[in-house]
This record gives C-alpha cells, sequence and structure tokens, in this order.
C-alpha cells in the first residue's frame, strides 16, 4: 500500500482550473487555464485576462524547485488565441507539448499543438504545423520515447436540439468518436501530424486518467458525457471500465473496474502504481453495455433532495492506488483539501497538486505536495 505525506506549497497566484501542468527538468510549469478566483492577480497582471476581472487566461507561472523559497514566476504566455482551459500537456525530453482546449467563444473546441521549450535561458512557445481530426479537450495524453499519445477528451458544442453548448464525449459536433478516439505524434517529425490509431473500446470519456508504462497506455475512468442525456437527470456520468493499450500490438485490453466516482487524475509511481488523485461523484455509472448503475445510498439521494447545496459535498479528496501487478485498488492518504480533476506531476517519490474545481474555492489556488514513502503488500 501507498502512503503518502501531505503538505503545502506555495499557493499559486490565482485560483487556477485545468491548466497544462508539467515538470521540465526541476521546473513546474502551468500554463493557461481558467478562473473564478483571481486574488489580486489583476493588480500585479492587469493583462492577465485580456480586460476581464477573471474568465480563461494564457498566462503561464513556472516554479524552479533548484531554488528557495519556492515562488511562482510569470514566464512567456501561451499563445493560443483565444485563451483556454481543458487543455492536455505531456513532456517529452526537456519540451512540454499543449494540445486542443476549449473557450466559451466560437468555435469553442481546438486541435492546435503548442510547444514550451527553454533556449539559450528563455522560456519560448511554438506553435506546431500539425492539428487533431477534430477539436478535443479534456483529453489524456502520454509519451512514450518520441511518441505522443492522445486518448479521449471531448468537444464543447451545442448538441442538435440543444440549449446550451455542453462538453459531449459520446460524440463531436461532426459525428466523430471523440471520447473514444486514440492518435499519436511524433514529436521529433510534427509536420507528419497526428495518426489515428485503434478507438478506445467501452465508455467515450473525458478527464481519464492515463499513465504509460514501458510500451503500454494505461487509461483509468474518467467522465462521460452523452448527446441526449436524461432530462430531468444527470448529464455526466462516473467511468468505471479501465483499459490498458500496447503500443506494439496495437492492441486493447480491459482491466479491472476502478472505485465509484470520476474526475481523478492519474500520476505513475516508480513504475509500480498509478496514483488517481482527487474525486466528483456523480449519482450513475455508465456501463460499456449502455446500461447505468445508481452509485448513491439512499442516504446520498435523501440529501441530494434535501439539500440543493449537498452536490458540493460530493467533491472529495480521495487518493487511490492501483497496484499495476496486482490489479487492485487500495485507498491511501487523502489529500489536504478537496478537489475535483486538479492538474497533477510527479517527480521521483513527490507528488504535485494543482487547483481544480470544488473545495474552499470554486477553483482553489491549493498547491499540495505528496511524498510517497512506501510501498507494502
Amino acid at each position: 500500500m501507498v502512503k503518502i505525506d501531505w503538505e503545502y506549497g506555495p499557493a499559486y497566484p490565482m485560483g487556477i482550473q485545468d491548466s497544462a501542468l508539467g515538470i521540465i527538468d526541476n521546473t513546474i510549469i502551468s500554463a493557461g487555464g481558467f478562473t473564478r478566483h483571481p486574488k489580486d492577480i489583476v493588480r500585479r497582471h492587469p493583462d492577465a485576462f485580456g480586460g476581464e476581472e477573471s474568465g480563461f487566461t494564457n498566462v503561464t507561472f513556472a516554479l524552479d524547485m533548484s531554488h528557495k523559497p519556492w515562488t511562482w514566476e510569470r514566464i512567456a504566455d501561451m499563445p493560443a488565441a483565444p485563451p483556454r482551459q481543458g487543455t492536455t500537456p505531456v513532456i517529452v525530453d526537456e519540451a512540454m507539448y499543449v494540445v486542443g482546449g476549449f473557450n466559451y467563444a466560437d468555435p469553442f473546441s481546438y486541435r492546435e499543438t503548442f510547444k514550451l521549450e527553454k533556449l539559450d535561458g528563455e522560456w519560448v512557445w511554438e506553435k506546431l504545423p500539425c492539428e487533431l481530426e477534430w477539436p478535443v479537450a479534456e483529453a489524456g495524453a502520454v509519451a512514450i520515447g518520441k511518441n505522443i499519445y492522445l486518448v479521449g477528451g471531448c468537444d464543447y458544442f451545442r448538441a442538435p436540439g440543444g440549449e446550451v453548448e455542453d462538453l459531449l464525449t459520446e460524440t463531436g459536433r461532426d459525428g466523430n468518436l471523440v471520447g473514444n478516439g486514440l492518435f499519436v505524434l511524433d514529436a521529433e517529425d510534427p509536420h507528419a501530424g497526428w495518426k489515428r490509431l485503434s478507438d478506445l473500446p467501452g465508455t467515450a470519456r473525458m478527464f481519464p486518467g492515463t499513465v504509460a508504462l514501458g510500451n503500454l497506455i494505461y487509461v483509468l475512468q474518467g467522465a462521460y458525457a452523452p448527446l441526449n442525456p436524461p432530462s430531468p437527470g444527470p448529464h455526466y456520468f462516473n467511468v468505471a471500465d479501465n483499459w490498458v493499450y500496447d503500443t506494439i500490438s496495437e492492441k486493447w485490453s480491459r482491466l479491472p473496474d476502478g472505485p465509484e466516482g470520476t474526475n481523478r487524475s492519474a500520476v505513475l509511481w516508480r513504475d509500480r502504481a498509478i496514483l488517481l488523485i482527487g474525486e466528483y461523484r456523480y449519482p450513475q455509472n455508465q456501463n460499456p453495455d449502455g446500461s447505468r448503475t445508481d452509485i448513491y445510498t439512499e442516504e446520498e439521494k435523501a440529501l441530494q433532495k434535501a439539500d440543493a447545496l449537498h452536490w458540493k459535498k460530493l467533491f472529495g479528496k480521495a487518493v487511490f492506488c492501483y497496484d499495476i501487478a496486482g490489479g487492485e485498488y487500495t485507498a491511501t492518504d487523502p489529500l489536504l483539501e478537496r478537489t475535483s480533476t486538479p492538474m497533477v506531476a510527479i517527480k521521483e517519490d513527490r507528488v504535485f497538486v494543482l487547483g481544480g474545481e470544488g473545495g474552499k474555492l470554486w477553483h482553489p489556488d491549493a498547491f499540495q505536495i505528496g511524498t510517497v514513502r512506501e510501498l507494502t503488500s
């Protein structure tokens, strides 16, 4: 069982949701995202939201872990137009690649890929000459060698007959299988573009917990959003089914189902365990056969009817450990604060958890650092 000692690191300059988080060498990078908790960032950075008081941003901060005290320092802005949240980051060598994302302005979701690296002591962004086959946000991504694999995600658009735009995984705006898609990009040859591989079986999902181990890609849980949700009723559902993709045989295999709940972010610890961090619990699981299973207890159902704000309590501090060798899930030491879909990264035995949604603030500024200290049978 993994044990984790949690502590607070320096708070982020604003509350933050859906930034692109990664570690380059010894520096933590957080690029873009969205906030309804701006703190005093507009006073210090008047251009943070393009003249607005909060919202979408391209502002990028770096935290150099080689120098103490640790502080978040602004570096070059991500060159996305317009600014966006829900991008998908992945590190290859000493560069961070950032894919897709969404905004509340037309065309809402995006196909672009950006690259951040340090050249001659300066952080430099580049827009790459490759676009995805369809717009995608809130996907999962991993790097295996020089190859970047992007899996699942959603499109943000107004479904036929819908009243507003929403995140949808069942299908994209052009009928594509956005929540099941798998793509690969050779980081050394971006001109060759993204290539589509065998679709993820099972439930179409956004927010998949995604890690790579050797030639294998693990895709755990996530959230399902149908084109025509039930009315009245939830329009997002927990995903329970988990899968692993072999990049050599190009085949998918099913893994044991995950614990109840969703919106968990994943990191791989020492090639032995996958940590699933954060939580939200929707009322039902979406099963691969199309059926749905209630997960709330009768007490929770009663609270939902009696307390209009009870849903806020469904954000969680949960951290689960998936033992790769044994195929089993165990709960481990929880976070200090509740959050769902936090941004996560890992370096050796330290896990970094930034912001997310829920908790004390709608978009928290919390930077939680966990030290993984043992694994026992």
